[in-house]
């Protein structure tokens, strides 16, 4: 067994990385799907015309449902992720399965991770939904979300060791998460009704 396999298998670190990896990639596939639902939808095909004739500016209207449909979704994750990686850790005290006990340190560590995983799963939808407003698809958005996902899972997990590298990591697609929400934004407020 490799050293990172040591580590991986028998640390209290490697296990939460495992179970925040997991919520990861399934909540960025639920955040593009509520993203394009709740904002994709809107603006694609017919609907677009009674959403413009709302008195209230489109970029609020954007801001709004974007803050609803991410703030769902973060809240999910955060709740979701702490659960697995609480319940794992009970287990664990229960059957004696880790060397070390479930701790505070390990609850922090929890919650850290959970909210680190939050902000990546939100910015993987925001750039999912851009995908997905640029192809005029839904299912080109859900895509893209499942390869970001698995890419981005498959870093979060292999930085077992050095935790700053899934600080990179979140910091980078948060940029890119960002830069998605301008574009999506600027789309939007330049959007003629045909």
């Amino acid at each position: 067994m490799d050293s990172e396999d040591v580590v991986f298998s028998t640390s209290w670190g490697g296990l939460i990385v495992m179970v925040s990896s997991i919520s990861m990639f399934e909540f960025s596939v639920m955040g593009a799907v509520v993203h394009g639902k709740g904002v994709l939808d809107e603006y694609m095909g017919r609907k677009v015309l009674l959403l413009f004739s709302y008195p209230v500016r489109r970029e609020v209207l954007f801001w709004v449902k974007i803050a609803v449909s991410g703030g769902f979704t973060a809240a999910i994750t955060v709740a979701a992720n702490l659960v697995a990686v609480l319940t794992v850790g009970l287990v664990s005290d229960i059957g004696l399965v880790m060397p070390e006990f479930f701790g505070i340190f390990e609850i922090i560590q929890g919650i850290l991770y959970s909210l680190f995983v939050a902000v990546g799963v939100e910015a993987i939808s925001l750039i999912s939904l851009w995908f997905g407003f640029l192809r005029q698809s839904l299912t080109a958005g859900i895509i893209a979300a499942l390869i970001l996902a698995i890419l981005i899972t498959q870093v979060f997990a292999m930085n077992l060791v050095w935790n700053m590298g899934m600080l990179l990591l979140i910091a980078i697609v948060v940029v890119f998460g960002a830069g998605s929400f301008c574009s999506l934004e600027r789309k939007i407020r330049n959007m003629e009704v045909v």
